[in-house]
């Protein structure tokens, strides 16, 4: 709640469209503006002002973290490690990495300092050699203090949704891996649940975010994460 005070003012900001020169298009735009995700992830890049942000898995929210990190004007930049080719992502000003995520050094996450960001957004399922152990077993542990990461499609501390698994057949299990990750671990700080808020505090939403349109619908729930490093 604390946290979700300081952001109000940038979530007012955030308009639709953002900026006449923004890099989002409109027709994407108008996703993420109905979403609490898009919200809350250009309101956390405007408040904690990342010099840094590395993203694995990119896409619509690298166009709202270049218009973020532009109204900023902090010369802040933005690395993307996407293995497949996107023709939206070689326009944004941006440092493109077109591989897989453990096929990338581990150096190259030490450049994060303080209130910079991992964006992760990768795959949701843990099998040998795959992304998620990469991240979480390699990249994570070597953080530096200070440093936010994000990761999306996960609904801690409740499970993933019924429809989910049981009609969408989605074989996700990530999040569990991450809830063990950070079971009695002190060396991590749980920021914001975006799933918990959008459960808990439904009075609140409607006060706050009422012109935002939120979708509430099973394929659109909140979902982000942030965790950082102690």
């Amino acid at each position: 709640m604390q946290l979700f005070e300081k952001l109000k003012g940038y979530i007012e900001e955030f308009k639709y469209p953002l900026f006449k020169d923004s890099a989002l298009p409109h027709r994407y735009f108008k996703k993420l503006y109905e979403e609490l995700d898009g919200l809350m992830f250009y309101a956390m890049l405007r408040h904690f002002k990342p010099k840094r942000v590395i993203e694995i898995g990119s896409g619509h929210s690298t166009k709202l973290a270049c218009d973020a990190i532009c109204k900023n004007k902090n010369n802040g930049n933005i690395t993307c490690i996407e293995p497949y080719h996107s023709s939206i992502l070689e326009q944004l000003p941006i440092t493109l990495i077109k591989k897989r995520v453990e096929e990338c050094p581990l150096q190259l996450f030490d450049q994060l300092e303080k209130n910079d960001l991992l964006f992760i957004d990768s795959s949701h399922v843990i099998k040998p050699y795959g992304d998620v152990l990469y991240e979480y077993l390699n990249i994570l542990p070597r953080l530096k203090p200070g440093v936010m990461v994000h990761i999306h499609d996960i609904f801690l501390p409740y499970d993933y949704p019924k429809e989910w698994i049981e009609k969408e057949r989605r074989p996700y299990t990530k999040q569990w891996f991450l809830a063990a990750l950070l079971h009695n671990n002190k060396d991590w700080n749980i920021l914001f649940s975006c799933f918990y808020f959008f459960k808990t505090y439904q009075d609140l939403i409607q006060k706050s975010l009422a012109p935002f349109n939120l979708h509430s619908h099973a394929s659109s729930l909140p979902s982000s994460f942030w965790i950082e490093k102690k």
